[in-house]
């Protein structure tokens, strides 16, 4: 009996020493696979973490394309003009090239809705990390700033000798300018680099992602003094620096990041996705579009701003919510958002 005992014990511990194995075996795949899944998501999506939407890739490539074709009509074509005596034709081929000025403020709603979002969903998980964070952004924007700065210095020095000398007068191509624009001062401390007067856009975007952490971090309870009083003085250093053509722009970019925020409450995000609010959304875009299209963004400039916020910013729920299995589709969406930000 005393045999038979220790036997049955014996084998009951070793049965229990094998099941808890299984159990920190299984534990450990999960954390592995949980660990993968949130590089995966962290690798493929900027925002909401739910990987890559063709949807949303589309709108911003669209949106390149259409800020790419106005600078390039207006470099060629210039604009038209009552006086000019030029038909219907030129007048639609005038508006309809002309749209850069919606597709920048587009590009800015969906920068928000996928940087911001990445913002303020690190920072509820309590994963914030400014090393990581200021990493992915700058590499995103040295990548592009730095080639298009030497190539503006090559496509201008070559144009001073072959082309209209005209055209480049007062065209800074000194170093000072190059470092101040490279450390993305060229918003509020002219000039621009050479003729690139798009690089402006590349700074606003550097300083909105640089506030908006700022921003959010304030609220934060858990926050220590002196952290605390740091932000509230670099937040404050960088609103007197920055002009109010910033902060105009920077509707659009907390628009995406509000869009992201309601979609993230459970009480809001099922009502935001509805195709209802998609329907109001798009039409109040359109109608932004035709504001512009009928006045080219002049003096109705604001009701211009607010249709496209509304517009854009309550489509991406929307869209962001739903994926269309064409792979085709895809494809064309993927290219197009890939190249966009380099375009």
């Amino acid at each position: 009996l005393d045999l038979f005992r220790r036997n049955a014990t014996d084998e009951r511990i070793e049965q229990g020493v094998r099941g808890k194995r299984r159990l920190e075996n299984v534990g450990a795949r999960a954390d592995l696979l949980g660990q993968a899944a949130r590089l995966r998501v962290e690798a493929k999506g900027e925002g909401m973490g739910s990987g890559r939407n063709a949807n949303l890739d589309l709108l911003r490539g669209l949106s390149a394309l259409a800020v790419m074709v106005g600078h390039l009509r207006g470099f060629y074509f210039g604009s038209w003009h009552p006086s000019s005596g030029d038909g219907w034709f030129y007048f639609w081929f005038d508006r309809l090239t002309s749209l850069q000025t919606p597709a920048v403020k587009v590009f800015f709603v969906l920068s928000g809705y996928w940087v911001g979002g990445w913002v303020l969903r690190t920072i509820r998980e309590g994963n914030w990390s400014w090393t990581r964070y200021l990493t992915l952004r700058m590499t995103r924007l040295y990548v592009v700033l730095v080639p298009a700065l030497f190539l503006t210095l090559a496509f201008d020095l070559w144009g001073k000798t072959h082309g209209d000398f005209r055209f480049y007068r007062g065209a800074d191509l000194g170093l000072g300018c190059f470092l101040k624009n490279a450390l993305f001062l060229q918003g509020f401390l002219p000039p621009i680099y050479g003729t690139n007067a798009p690089l402006w856009s590349l700074c606003y975007e550097f300083w909105y992602y640089v506030l908006f952490p700022l921003a959010v971090l304030l609220f934060q309870k858990d926050r220590s003094g002196w952290k605390r009083n740091a932000t509230i003085v670099l937040f404050l250093a960088g609103g007197v620096a920055l002009p109010w053509k910033f902060w105009a722009g920077g509707v659009f970019w907390l628009a995406g990041a509000g869009a992201w925020w309601v979609m993230s409450d459970p009480r809001w995000g099922r009502w935001v996705r509805s195709p209802w609010v998609f329907l109001l959304s798009t039409l109040a875009f359109i109608a932004g579009l035709d504001v512009y299209l009928r006045f080219g963004g002049g003096r109705p400039f604001v009701w211009l701003d607010i249709l496209i916020v509304l517009g854009a910013g309550g489509m991406i729920p929307f869209l962001s919510a739903r994926d269309v299995a064409s792979k085709a589709y895809q494809r064309v969406s993927e290219i197009l958002s890939d190249v966009s930000y380099t375009l």
